[in-house]
């Protein structure tokens, strides 16, 4: 008699750990997301310092809305660029420049890319038809950035000088070490509010010279890439992106309101 209560007591203590390992629905849910590392680089309002941002908020809510988790995380633009294109990780958010052999590329948005420059130094702004027409100055650039060489440099005979980050870029500009740094449109007041603050009338805007696309950059030799760059070319085709942007990065334009090239990577002239 007494085995026989030993032997059920045994099995209802079994019993009882089952149901505590087993997993509730809660678990079950989130046992299906996949989680997408995101590698890029200090960019405000894009991205802060300290990894929050506008960026950060977008890729979230877009990738949630998909059925992803989204981790970032931010590293020199050189180091960034060569995570994706080894396959140490499985995305990168920056503007297309990593190997196209190896990586693809999905565009997010669109920047229009202008020329910051000093008003002292050009009382009279700087007035251009094309690129070549700059190359008596000397351009900032950010190091290890390809678009930079491949446009400015290599495409327009522009004279570059290479700074780790745009705040420094930014300081070079003011004591003009160098005469133009080319900036997106969105990081223009969130950079003279963080290097400036009180300087920002000292600074203007040319008229842009590119659109470039913001893009999420998948490694296809990230193993199982292959169905989540599938997967997300896809949902991106079916998600309206207006709304999503207008609330990240609504505020970062004149009159509160996202410009239309931002979802068409075409100016209106």
């Amino acid at each position: 008699m007494g085995r026989a209560v030993h032997k059920m007591l045994l099995i209802g203590i079994l019993f009882t750990v089952c149901l505590n390992i087993i997993p509730g629905e809660d678990s079950y849910a989130g046992a299906g997301r996949k989680t997408i590392r995101i590698a890029s680089l200090e960019h405000p309002p894009v991205f802060f310092k300290d990894g929050t941002g506008a960026g950060t908020d977008m890729l979230t809510e877009l990738l949630d809305a998909m059925g992803y988790d989204a981790s970032i995380k931010l590293y020199p633009l050189g180091r960034a660029i060569n995570m994706v294109n080894s396959g140490h990780i499985e995305s990168a958010f920056l503007y297309p420049q990593t190997d196209p052999k190896v990586t693809v590329p999905l565009t997010i948005y669109y920047s229009a890319i202008n020329f910051v420059y000093k008003k002292s130094r050009f009382p009279g702004g700087v007035n251009y038809t094309t690129l070549s027409d700059l190359n008596v100055y000397k351009i900032g650039a950010l190091t290890n950035s390809n678009w930079s060489v491949k446009l400015l440099q290599k495409g327009a005979g522009l004279k570059l000088d290479f700074a780790p980050n745009y705040e420094m870029n930014l300081k070079q500009l003011y004591t003009e070490r160098i005469d133009l740094l080319p900036l997106v449109d969105i990081a223009f007041m969130p950079l003279l509010e963080s290097v400036f603050p009180n300087k920002k009338k000292e600074f203007e805007l040319t008229k842009p010279f590119s659109m470039s696309s913001y893009c999420l950059i998948f490694s296809k030799k990230y193993p199982g890439n292959k169905n989540i760059i599938d997967d997300v070319r896809k949902k991106l085709a079916e998600i309206d992106m207006r709304d999503i942007l207008q609330k990240h990065y609504g505020k970062y334009f004149l009159e509160g309101i996202i410009p239309p090239y931002m979802l068409t990577g075409k100016i209106i002239k």
